[in-house]
């Protein structure tokens, strides 16, 4: 007769399917079944009612913790997936940067180069200006030659 009794608290919110709302109806009637077990004196139906309002609680804690995993792991893949496109935009982004860069610095190279060139000839053209064609030496080497003759002769 005292299994009938516990027979009548539904055994469907064990499955771990069930939803908050049926196991706290679940463990409502359980409760009541407990003090009413207690209150008659039926201690091995109360113990046993405790063991299955435990299970509950820990079915109802692990199904909250595996919700919240899954949770995490969906908010995880979202963020991985959002960080991913972000890194592909960024590495595009200075990839096209880069190859603008080096466009950049070729131009720049060639024009400093033509600067250079520009430069170059004109100084080149200002140095031939200021140099005659036909070099005269100085006093002192002309001096210093002429000692150089008559040395050379006297030796002779």
């Amino acid at each position: 007769m005292e299994q009938s009794k516990m027979s009548s608290v539904p055994m469907k919110s064990l499955d771990p399917e069930s939803d908050d709302e049926e196991i706290e109806d679940t463990l409502g009637s359980l409760q009541e079944h407990l003090v009413e077990c207690k209150r008659l004196g039926k201690y091995v139906e109360a113990q046993m009612t405790k063991n299955r309002i435990e299970k509950l609680k820990e079915k109802k804690a692990n199904a909250k913790i595996e919700s919240v995993m899954i949770s995490h792991k969906e908010d995880l893949k979202t963020i991985e997936e959002t960080h991913e496109k972000d890194l592909a935009a960024l590495k595009s982004k200075w990839r096209r940067k880069l190859e603008e860069h080096d466009e950049w610095a070729l131009r720049e190279q060639e024009s400093l180069m033509d600067k250079q060139e520009k430069e170059l000839e004109k100084a080149r053209s200002e140095i031939a200006q200021r140099i005659p064609e036909k070099a005269h030496p100085s006093q002192e080497l002309v001096a210093l030659r002429k000692k150089e003759e008559a040395l050379a002769r006297q030796d002779e």
